[in-house]
């Protein structure tokens, strides 16, 4: 049954409908979007999408407003400061630039010479906000 649900769901897509307004905000700002696909968050309205290669995850509240973005990013295309922090931490997992509100940071994993993997995140200055274990 829950086998099922997910076939159908990667098939079909979420079948989730956003306002108008989303919509077109959403084609406005991303018209070179690739494979959309809507679902409801709470009082928001997130699409995952691509741009070329690269992973988007965008979130709208139900006026149209883009309240939050994050983007996936490679070693290759992470600030100077992110990778001079990572080159005194460990080897980089999985990378994400967080846009909310204006605000951007950068949402890192990582693991040690030990392999224990660490979530790190940092401000757009390069400070450390919150680090942890996982």
């Amino acid at each position: 049954m829950i086998m099922d649900k997910l076939l159908k769901q990667l098939v079909d897509g979420t079948g989730v409908t956003p306002p108008s307004l989303c919509a077109q905000s959403f084609a406005s700002k991303y018209p070179q979007a690739i494979n959309p696909e809507w679902q409801i968050r709470g009082e928001r309205f997130e699409v995952i999408f691509h741009l070329e290669t690269t992973e988007y995850v965008a979130e709208f509240d139900s006026n149209g407003l883009l309240v939050k973005y994050t983007m996936q990013l490679t070693a290759e295309s992470l600030p100077g400061f992110v990778s001079n922090q990572l080159s005194q931490t460990g080897e980089l997992m999985n990378a994400v630039l967080v846009n909310e509100g204006n605000q951007i940071s950068y949402e890192i994993i990582y693991r040690n010479a030990d392999l224990s993997r660490f979530m790190m995140v940092l401000d757009q200055s390069g400070n450390i906000i919150t680090e942890k274990e996982l």
